[in-house]
């Protein structure tokens, strides 16, 4: 099965339960949370700097990874 159909398929991912930033003093607990929703949908790689795809199917899944957290900023 490609990664990506399976991604696609895989747990229900809710935009809604992602925190949002109201005031710059909140910033190390939205960060926190923002990280554990991230690791909770899968998501993580599309947060962590030093990550590159390498093989294609990886570089597919992580633009619709990356597309996806971009709809939650």
């Amino acid at each position: 099965r490609d990664p990506t159909s399976k991604f696609k398929r895989g747990i229900k991912r809710d935009i809604s339960v992602f925190p949002t930033l109201k005031q710059d003093k909140q910033w190390d607990v939205w960060q926190r949370a923002i990280f554990a929703q991230a690791r909770a949908q899968d998501l993580i790689k599309v947060l962590t700097a030093s990550y590159v795809p390498v093989i294609p199917a990886d570089r597919s899944l992580f633009q619709e990874k990356q597309k996806y957290m971009y709809a939650v900023f």
